[in-house]
């Protein structure tokens, strides 16, 4: 092996490399981008609950396993060109710059906690992802924060996510202040217990639905947004929502 078949094995690389870098760009978007791909109506609300990155959120970039497989020649260690090969496998183990993310069904709940600034963006890009690649058919987003914070996250109510679902007094699915938090978690209670009620009767096999047991129940998935989880943490519907989020698709 030469230096210069190095060299094209290099450039050969990197090209491989960008490519995987696009690929992954074009599933999991710069935030600046997100706009972009709505006014276009590029990808958007394409994820379905089947697709293996239903609710994985971007949370920033870092390295992934490259997806070519190396197979380099054998060279002794003596040959003046085993430095370079050696560099080239440890160059492209990994490629740099991948956006990853955090599944929420795989977690079921995710805190963050920081400089409220950088809390604050970071949650704003994860429900712009939220609402971007998901339709509100599959996915809906309850808000839920202090009369203090109103500013920061009324924007929400603008998302067609938002919309309440049948039993829901509220004119969206966002709660401002203590009261409309009780209401909104009431109702999100009473809509857990019913979904309980629905996979206890599908699993039940003398039930009339039995036969399709095996198919999933037709809800949206619940996403809560809770900017002060201290004052509503006692709440029985989080609770619930705790301890069969998977299952009742709450997260």
């Amino acid at each position: 092996m030469t230096t210069k078949s190095v060299n094209i094995y290099l450039s050969l690389l990197k090209t491989r490399a960008d490519e995987q870098r696009l690929v992954a760009l074009l599933t999991d978007p710069n935030p600046e981008e997100l706009e972009e791909h709505i006014k276009e109506h590029a990808h958007l609300w394409e994820r379905r609950p089947s697709d293996p990155d239903f609710l994985t959120v971007r949370v920033g970039k870092g390295k992934q396993l490259f997806s070519v497989g190396l197979k380099m020649p054998e060279v002794e260690s003596v040959d003046p060109i085993a430095t370079e090969v050696q560099q080239l496998k440890d160059d492209f183990t990994f490629v740099d710059d991948i956006p990853c993310g955090i599944s929420l069904p795989k977690v079921k709940s995710l805190g963050i906690t920081g400089r409220r600034q950088d809390v604050a963006a970071l949650t704003h890009e994860m429900i712009c992802q939220i609402a971007t690649h998901h339709s509100p058919e599959d996915v809906r987003i309850l808000g839920i924060y202090p009369f203090s914070q109103k500013q920061d996250w009324e924007w929400i109510d603008n998302l067609s996510h938002t919309a309440p679902l049948k039993g829901c007094k509220l004119e969206r699915l966002t709660a401002v202040g203590e009261d409309e938090a009780i209401q909104l978690l009431n109702f999100m209670l009473e809509e857990l217990s019913q979904r309980v009620s629905k996979m206890a009767e599908r699993n039940n096999p003398t039930s009339n639905t039995a036969t399709t047991a095996m198919q999933p129940v037709a809800l949206p998935h619940l996403v809560v947004l809770v900017h002060d989880y201290v004052d509503v943490r006692q709440h029985p519907a989080l609770t619930h929502a705790f301890k069969l989020g998977e299952q009742l698709q709450h997260f």
